[in-house]
């Protein structure tokens, strides 16, 4: 979706490398970018970091997707309490290397269809590794 920016947030450099390792992956991802809270931000300092990034993407988007790692974390409540009025923006937690992935090689037009996408990946790639082994060796 060309018209839609990432917005990656987190505790430490987890916004950050997550964002580097999706790019590993796919290639430079246009329109994200990394907010990441360091130890002596604190919500003042967290609220600052997204002004400043609002003002430098917000006009030129329709609709922003922001991922924080953590729900009820300093990261997500400073998301939440900045952009939870805006009907341009999906808030969404459980940050994690899929779901970044996804949102680069998606092809939804539907900002809805996009959230669903995005938390489908996300859960279900949560897997028990060796149970799903053997369970398909034993069938």
């Amino acid at each position: 979706m060309k018209d839609t920016v990432l917005i990656l947030t987190s505790h430490g450099n987890m916004a950050r490398e997550t964002l580097k390792s999706a790019e590993m992956i796919v290639g430079k991802i246009k329109n994200a970018y990394a907010l990441n809270m360091e130890a002596n931000d604190g919500m003042l300092g967290t609220s600052t970091k997204l002004d400043e990034l609002m003002k430098t993407i917000s006009s030129r988007f329709n609709h922003i997707v922001v991922i924080a790692d953590l729900l009820g974390g300093t990261p997500c409540n400073v998301a939440v309490e900045k952009l939870i009025k805006r009907d341009d923006v999906t808030l969404l937690s459980g940050l994690n290397l899929i779901m970044v992935v996804e949102f680069a090689i998606s092809e939804y037009d539907d900002y809805e269809k996009l959230k669903e996408h995005l938390i489908e990946v996300g859960r279900d790639g949560i897997k028990d590794i060796k149970d799903d082994i053997k369970n398909n060796l034993d069938e």
